[in-house]
């Protein structure tokens, strides 16, 4: 089986990481990402979204909720996703057009959803994914650990600290590092 990731960030990297231990071939698309984080991860590099939402058996999404990244997943994408495959959301509400989801799932074109995030938050008493066993729902809160906490506390200091001191923050600080880098100082 092949997932498909939509974002390539760090937690898709991880994911990348955990789906590769399970035998699953793993492809993503991210316009942002440099060519050396998919060659290091051992994921190849898919140059539009469309090619991997259709070549994906389970389509993973690791994005920002943007204008552009809005209902991502609506009818026409779910119609090219491979019959009897799989969504997984854990990225933002409203990435996934939920009524549209729900019809795919209902026919039997997709085989089921796995979500952590809704359209609205937090989701209505009423919500039809609570009727439909194929969609498994769970609080967003996979990050919120002790730990997680510590170490999102340790990393905001660090990065102040070398504000105040004059030092470079590294890459991996800046989500807009590439678009930083282009513009005159």
């Amino acid at each position: 089986m092949t997932i498909g990731l939509v974002g390539f960030g760090a937690i898709a990297r991880h994911t990348a990481g955990f789906a590769r231990g399970l035998g699953l071939r793993v492809q993503a698309f991210d316009p942002f990402t440099d060519e050396a984080a998919f060659a290091e991860a051992g994921v190849a590099r898919v140059a539009d979204v469309d090619d991997v939402i259709a070549s994906s058996d389970i389509v993973s999404l690791h994005c920002p909720l943007t204008p552009d990244t809005r209902n991502l997943l609506d009818d026409r994408r779910l119609g090219m996703m491979k019959p009897g495959s799989f969504i997984i959301n854990t990225a933002r509400g409203g990435l996934i057009d939920e009524d549209a989801l729900l019809h795919a799932v209902e026919s039997g074109h997709i085989a089921g959803a796995g979500l952590d995030t809704f359209q609205a938050e937090p989701p209505a008493d009423n919500h039809p994914f609570w009727q439909n066993q194929r969609i498994v729902v769970t609080p967003h809160i996979g990050g919120v650990t002790q730990e997680a906490n510590v170490r999102v506390g340790v990393d905001a200091v660090e990065g102040i600290f070398a504000i105040v001191e004059g030092r470079p923050l590294g890459r991996e600080r800046i989500v807009n590092h590439r678009a930083l880098a282009k513009t005159p100082a």
